[in-house]
């Protein structure tokens, strides 16, 4: 029988730069801190920026410093429930929440509620101009 670990994948570790783990070698990251941290590089690449998957990424990057009007938080909505479902471990996106704090017009803030191969609804957040590590 597989294992969580085998279900959501296991990556290497990545924020600024590749992590060292102790022994030396590249550091790796499992489980849902993995799945966490693909949908972040999801959300944030721009469509056609890879070459070898030019459909992957919802580009929200494009929309830092946009006014967050319900039409483009809907979009965002969309945006994610179309490409969310496209990685294996995830059955579908089963709510998004796209905030702005009234105190810091800067920070995008998403809540992004999936289902899970395996693990049933998980919800992560994200303040992805603020995160972002590409």
């Amino acid at each position: 029988m597989p294992s969580l670990n085998d279900t959501l994948l296991t990556d290497l570790a990545f924020t600024d730069d590749l992590q060292v783990s102790s022994t030396g070698d590249l550091d790796v990251m499992s489980g849902l801190t993995n799945l966490r941290e693909a949908i972040l590089r999801r959300i944030v690449t721009v469509p056609g920026s890879l070459v070898h998957r030019p459909t992957y990424g919802c580009g929200l990057l494009q929309f830092q410093g946009a006014p967050m009007t319900l039409s483009l938080q809907r979009q965002i909505a969309s945006r994610l429930a179309e490409q969310l479902p496209l990685d294996p471990r995830i059955e579908e996106v089963t709510g998004v929440s796209v905030t702005v704090p009234d105190d810091k017009p800067d920070m995008l803030v998403l809540a992004v509620r999936v289902t899970v191969a395996g693990l049933g609804e998980q919800t992560f957040q994200y303040t992805p101009f603020h995160e972002l590590r590409v």
